[in-house]
C-alpha cells in the first residue's frame, strides 16, 4: 500500500471516530439524562421541604414575640444552644449551596459553549446531515435545559435558606434576650435574697454586739479575772463587727459582680452608641475604683487581726480558766484572719474581672470613637434621591410653619388648662422679667460710654461692652424671654421648649456676634478704618449664614428632617466653612500689619501671628474633611478648635482682669505706704508673673480635662512611657527625659529667682542696716546661699547621690589647678571682697588704672563706670591683688586741687585773699575742712598758687564745682584788675 493511500485512510477513520464514539453508547447518554430529572424531582421536594422549614421557623419566632414575658419553665439554657446549632447550621448550609451554584453554573456554562460548538460544526458540515452529532446536540440541549431548572431550584433553595438563617439569627437573638431577662431577674431576685439575708445576719450582729458591749460595761474591775474576760468580750464583740464588714463586702462582690456580667453582656453588642459606650466606661471605671479601695481596706484589717493574733500568742497568762479564754481569743481571732482571707479573695477575684471589663470596655469606646470618626457619609447616588431633598427643602417654610402652629396651639392648650395659682406664678414670672427688662433699658448707650470711658482699664471696657450689647439687644431678650418663661411655667412639652429655646439662642448668639464685631471694627473706642468696615460686611454675612445653617443642623439633630437633609446641611456647612477661609486669607495681612503697629510687645505679635495661621490651618483641614464626607471626624476637629477658643478667650478675659488688678494693687501700694515702689517691684510684680503662669497652667490643664486626656487616655500614656524610657545611666542610677526636664524646669526657676532673692534681701530683709555695703554684702551671701541649696536639691531631684561626688570634685580640683584657676581666684577674690568690704557700691574707686563709681559687686568681677559713661568690667583678682584707691571709703567728700596763677605786676597777697574769697563763698564747699590757698612757686608766666578745698560728691559734682570756681575766680581777678598770664611755651 502506497503511503498516500495510508494517509487518506487515517484522515478518514479521523474523522468517523467522534461519530463512532457519540453512537456506541446510547443507552448511556439516556440514562444520564433521567438521572438528571431524577435529580432535579429530589431538588424540589427539597425546596417544598425547606419551605415548610420557613414557614415553621417563622411561626415559632412570631409566637414567641407574642409571649409577654418568658418563665424559666419555657425558656432554658438548652433552648438557648439549641437555637444557636440551628444558626450555625444554617450558616453551613448557605456555604453549601453556595458552592453547589458555583458548580451548576460552572457546568451550565459548560454545556452551553459545547452546544454552541456543535452548532458551529453542523454549520461547517454545509447541509450534510450527521444523525451522531444532531442526537448529541439534542442530549446536550436537554440537559441544559435541565440545568437552567436545577439552577432555579438553586436560586430557590438560596433565597430560603437565607430567610431560614435570618428567621435562625432573630429566633436566636430573641431567644437569648429573653432567657437573658430571665437570668438577670434570677440574679436579681438571688441578689435581694442574699441582700435581705445579710441585713438580718447583720441586724443579729449588731445586736450581739449591743449585748456584749452591755456585758462589758457590767464587769467588775476590781474582780482578779477582770482584765481576762473584759479582753474576750472585746475579742468577741470585734468578731461581730468584722463579721458584719465581711458580710457587707460580701455583698458588694455579689452586687458588683452581677453588674460586671450585665456591663460585659453589652460590650458584646458591637452596634453600641458612642455615649452608651461611654456611660459603660464609666461604671466600669467606678466598680474596679470601689472594689480596690474595698480590697486596700480588708488588706489592713486582715494585718492589723494578723499583729492582734501575734500579740494575742505572746501572752502568757497564769491560771487555767485564764489561759482557756486566752486560747478562745486566739481561736475567734484565727477564724476572723481565714474568714477576711476567703473574702479578700473573692474580692480580688471581682477586681480582677472589673478590671478587664473595665479595659475592655475602653478599647471598645476607643475603636467606636475611631470607627465614627473614619466613617464617611455617602451622597445620594439616584436621581430621585435628590428630587426627594429639594422638594424637602422646598418644603421647609411649610414645615416651620406646622411647627410654629403646633406650639402654639400646645401654648394655647396649656393657657387654657393652668390653673388659677399657675396664672399667678406665671404673671410674677414675666412682672420680675419686664422689671429687669427695664433696668437694661435704663443702661448707657453706645455713644456715651465711648466719650466717659477713653482711657478705661481692661475689665471696665469688656463689663461696658457686656451691658451695651444687652441694651441694644434688649427687645429680643424680651421676647424670647417671655416666651421661654411661659412655657416653662405652663409645663409646655419640653421638645417644643427646647426646640424654641434653640431658636431664640442662635438669634441671640447671631446678634451678640453683630453687636461684639461692631465694637471691635466700627465703635467709637477704635480707630475708624475702610479696611475695618470691609471685614465688618464680610462678618454680617458670615454670622447670619451661621445662623441658617446652625438651624438646619438644629432641625436635623433633633429630627424634624431627614438625616439624609441633616447630612447635606452638614457638608453645606463645610464648605461654607471653606469658603470662609478664603475670606479670611484675604483680610489677614490688613489684621497683622493692625496688630503689628498695636501690640507693644513683637513676641506677642509673633505668637499671635503664629496662632491665627494654626487656626486658618486647621480650619481648612476640617472643611475639606467635612466636604469630602468624613463629617464626623471634621466635627470632631471643629469642636477641639472651638474649645480652644473659648478656652483662650477665657484665658484672655481673666489675663485682662488679673492685670487690673494687679495695678490696683500698685495703687493702693503707692497710696497707703512709704515704701510702694517696693511693694510694686519686689513684691507685686514677681507675684504678678506667678500669677500668670498658673493662669497659662490652668487653662492647659482645662484643655487637657475638655480633651480626654487624662492618665489613661491613648496620648498621655505614649508621652508617659516616652518620657519615662531611660536615656542612659550613670552607675546604677538610670536617668530619664521626665527627670531631665524636672531638673531643668527647677533650674530655671533657680536662675531666674536668684536676682530677685538678692534684691528682696537688699531692700527688705537687710533694710534696718544702714551700712549700704553691708547690706550688699549680705545680699550677695543670701543670693549665693540660695543658689547653693536650690543647686543641691536639684542635683537629689536628679537622682545624684551627693556622697558620689567625691570623683567629680576630684575632677573639679584638678581642673582648677590646671585651667581654672584664673576663674577660681576670681571667685575666691569675690568672696574676700564681700567679706573685707574695701570697696561698696556708689564708692568712688581708683583700680588698675580706671576711676569711676561702683556700679555693681559680682561673684567674678566688678561693674565700675567711669565719668564717660563707660562700665568697665574689672576681674576681682585684680582688685585684691594690686593697689585700690577708694575715694568715699569713709565718708563721701572728696578732696580738689587745682594751681592759679596771676602776674608778677599784680599783688600776690591781693591775689591770695580774692582767690580764697571766692572758693569760700561757693555753698557747694565744705566750711569743715576749710578750704586753702597757698603760694605754690614762682613759675616762668606768673605766680602760682594752690587751690584745695573739699565737696560733698553725694549733694555736688566735683568737675562741675571746679568748673564753677574757675569761673568765679576768673570774674573776681578781672574785677580786681589783676590778670592770669598765658601759660608758658616749651620750646
Amino acid at each position: 500500500m502506497s503511503k498516500a493511500r495510508l494517509c487518506s485512510l487515517c484522515c478518514l477513520l479521523f474523522l468517523l471516530l467522534p461519530c463512532v464514539l457519540s453512537a456506541a453508547p446510547p443507552a448511556a447518554k439516556a440514562d444520564l439524562v433521567e438521572s438528571r430529572r431524577h435529580d432535579l424531582e429530589e431538588q424540589q421536594s427539597v425546596v417544598a421541604r425547606l419551605q415548610a422549614e420557613v414557614d415553621k421557623k417563622r411561626g415559632d419566632l412570631q409566637k414567641l414575640r407574642d409571649q409577654d414575658d418568658a418563665s424559666p419553665t419555657t425558656i432554658n439554657a438548652a433552648m438557648v444552644e439549641e437555637a444557636r446549632v440551628e444558626k450555625e447550621g444554617a450558616e453551613i448550609e448557605l456555604q453549601s449551596i453556595g458552592l453547589d451554584t458555583l458548580a451548576s453554573q460552572n457546568h451550565q456554562n459548560d454545556l452551553t459553549a459545547a452546544v454552541e460548538q456543535l452548532h458551529r460544526k453542523i454549520k461547517e458540515m454545509r447541509g450534510s446531515k450527521s444523525p451522531a452529532v444532531e442526537q448529541q446536540l439534542a442530549e446536550k440541549q436537554s440537559l441544559l435545559e435541565l440545568e437552567s431548572v436545577q439552577q432555579n431550584l438553586l436560586d430557590q433553595r438560596t433565597q430560603l435558606i437565607k430567610e431560614k438563617l435570618q428567621l435562625a439569627k432573630d429566633y436566636w437573638s430573641l431567644l437569648s434576650e429573653r432567657y437573658e431577662i430571665v437570668q438577670s431577674s434570677q440574679r436579681e431576685e438571688a441578689l435581694a435574697d442574699l441582700e435581705k439575708h445579710l441585713k438580718q445576719e447583720t441586724d443579729r450582729l449588731q445586736s450581739l454586739s449591743a449585748q456584749l458591749n452591755e456585758r462589758l460595761s457590767e464587769i467588775e474591775s476590781n474582780r482578779p479575772e477582770a482584765e481576762v474576760d473584759k479582753s474576750l468580750l472585746q475579742t468577741q464583740i470585734k468578731e461581730a463587727e468584722e463579721s458584719s464588714y465581711l458580710l457587707k463586702m460580701q455583698l458588694q462582690a455579689e452586687k458588683s459582680a452581677y453588674t460586671l456580667k450585665q456591663l460585659d453582656t453589652a460590650l458584646r453588642d458591637k452596634e453600641l452608641e458612642t455615649a452608651r459606650l461611654a456611660a459603660i466606661v464609666a461604671e466600669a471605671d467606678q466598680i474596679h475604683e470601689e472594689l480596690q479601695a474595698a480590697v486596700g481596706l480588708t488588706q489592713s484589717k486582715a494585718a492589723i487581726l494578723q499583729q492582734t493574733l501575734e500579740v494575742k500568742q505572746k501572752r502568757q497568762p497564769t491560771g487555767a480558766a485564764a489561759q482557756q479564754k486566752l486560747r478562745r481569743e486566739q481561736q475567734i481571732i484565727a477564724n476572723l484572719i481565714d474568714q477576711f482571707g476567703r473574702q479578700l479573695g473573692a474580692l480580688q477575684r471581682v477586681t480582677e474581672q472589673a478590671g478587664k471589663v473595665s479595659e475592655a470596655a475602653h478599647q471598645a469606646h476607643l475603636e467606636n470613637v475611631k470607627k465614627g470618626l473614619t466613617a464617611r457619609h455617602q451622597l445620594p447616588s439616584e436621581l430621585f434621591e435628590w428630587k426627594a431633598l429639594a422638594q424637602e427643602i422646598l418644603s421647609m417654610p411649610q414645615t416651620l410653619a406646622e411647627g410654629v402652629l403646633r406650639a402654639a396651639g400646645q401654648y394655647w392648650g396649656a393657657f387654657v388648662q393652668a390653673s388659677p395659682s399657675l396664672w399667678a406664678e406665671l404673671l410674677g414670672l414675666e412682672a420680675l422679667w419686664l422689671l429687669l427688662w427695664r433696668q437694661m433699658a435704663r443702661l448707657p448707650p453706645l455713644q456715651a460710654i465711648a466719650q466717659s470711658r477713653r482711657s478705661a482699664s481692661f475689665s471696665e471696657t469688656a463689663v461696658d461692652v457686656a451691658l451695651a450689647l444687652l441694651r441694644d439687644n434688649r427687645w429680643g431678650l424680651l421676647f424670647c424671654g417671655l416666651i421661654l418663661l411661659a412655657g416653662w411655667a405652663v409645663e409646655v412639652e419640653f421638645r417644643t421648649l427646647l426646640l424654641l429655646g434653640l431658636i431664640c439662642a442662635l438669634w441671640f448668639g447671631a446678634r451678640l456676634s453683630l453687636g461684639l464685631a461692631r465694637w471691635v471694627l466700627l465703635s467709637p473706642l477704635v480707630a475708624r478704618a475702610d479696611w475695618k468696615q470691609h471685614i465688618y460686611r464680610i462678618a454680617v454675612w458670615f454670622v447670619v449664614l451661621s445662623a441658617l445653617l446652625a438651624l438646619f443642623l438644629v432641625l436635623g439633630q433633633m429630627d424634624i428632617i431627614t438625616g439624609e437633609l441633616g447630612a447635606l446641611a452638614e457638608r453645606a456647612f463645610m464648605l461654607f466653612i471653606a469658603c470662609s477661609f478664603l475670606a479670611a486669607l484675604r483680610i489677614r495681612p490688613r489684621v497683622l500689619v493692625w496688630l503689628e503697629q498695636h501690640m507693644a510687645s513683637r513676641r506677642w505679635f509673633k505668637i499671635t501671628r503664629l496662632a491665627g495661621f494654626l487656626f486658618l490651618a486647621f480650619m481648612l483641614g476640617a472643611s475639606v474633611l467635612g466636604v469630602a464626607g468624613y463629617l464626623n471626624l471634621a466635627w470632631a476637629m471643629a469642636a477641639h478648635l472651638a474649645w480652644v477658643l473659648l478656652v483662650v478667650m477665657g484665658w484672655y478675659m481673666v489675663r485682662g482682669v488679673l492685670h487690673d488688678l494687679i495695678k490696683l494693687l500698685k495703687n493702693q501700694a503707692f497710696q497707703h505706704s512709704a515704701q510702694g515702689a517696693l511693694w510694686a517691684q519686689d513684691i507685686i510684680d514677681p507675684l504678678h508673673q506667678l500669677a500668670r503662669l498658673l493662669l497659662a497652667v490652668a487653662a492647659a490643664a482645662v484643655l487637657f480635662r475638655i480633651f480626654g486626656w487624662d492618665t489613661e487616655s491613648p496620648i498621655v500614656l505614649a508621652i508617659a512611657q516616652a518620657l519615662t524610657y531611660p536615656l542612659f545611666n550613670i552607675g546604677d542610677q538610670s536617668f530619664d527625659a521626665t527627670r531631665l526636664l524636672l531638673t531643668a524646669l527647677f533650674v530655671a526657676v533657680l536662675l531666674s529667682s536668684t536676682r530677685w532673692v538678692r534684691k528682696f534681701s537688699f531692700r527688705w530683709l537687710y533694710a534696718r542696716i544702714a551700712d549700704i555695703g553691708l547690706r550688699n554684702s549680705l545680699a550677695a551671701f543670701t543670693q549665693y546661699a540660695y543658689f547653693l541649696i536650690g543647686l543641691l536639691i536639684a542635683l537629689k531631684t536628679l537622682g545624684l547621690d551627693l556622697t558620689s561626688l567625691a570623683i567629680f570634685t576630684g575632677a573639679v580640683g584638678v581642673g582648677i589647678g590646671l585651667g581654672l584657676q584664673s576663674i577660681a581666684n576670681n571667685f575666691i577674690s569675690g568672696i574676700i571682697l564681700l567679706i573685707e568690704r574695701p570697696l561698696r557700691t556708689k564708692d568712688i574707686v581708683t583700680v588698675a588704672g580706671v576711676e569711676g563709681e561702683v556700679k555693681y559687686l559680682g561673684v567674678r568681677a566688678v561693674t565700675v563706670k567711669t565719668g564717660d559713661n563707660q562700665e568697665v568690667i574689672i576681674p576681682n583678682a585684680d582688685i585684691v591683688g594690686h593697689p585700690l584707691i577708694n575715694w568715699t571709703r569713709s565718708d563721701r567728700v572728696l578732696r580738689t586741687t587745682f594751681a592759679v596763677a596771676v602776674s608778677y605786676h599784680d599783688d600776690p597777697h591781693r591775689a591770695r585773699d580774692i582767690i580764697h574769697a571766692t572758693v569760700d563763698q561757693h555753698p557747694a564747699v565744705l566750711k569743715t575742712p576749710a578750704a586753702t590757698v597757698w603760694l605754690n612757686e614762682f613759675a616762668a608766666n606768673g605766680i602760682s598758687f594752690q587751690v584745695q578745698y573739699f565737696v560733698n560728691i553725694e549733694e555736688n559734682g566735683r568737675a562741675e564745682v571746679k568748673s564753677q570756681l574757675l569761673l568765679a575766680i576768673w570774674d573776681a581777678l578781672n574785677a580786681a584788675g589783676m590778670t592770669i598770664p598765658a601759660p608758658a611755651i616749651k620750646n
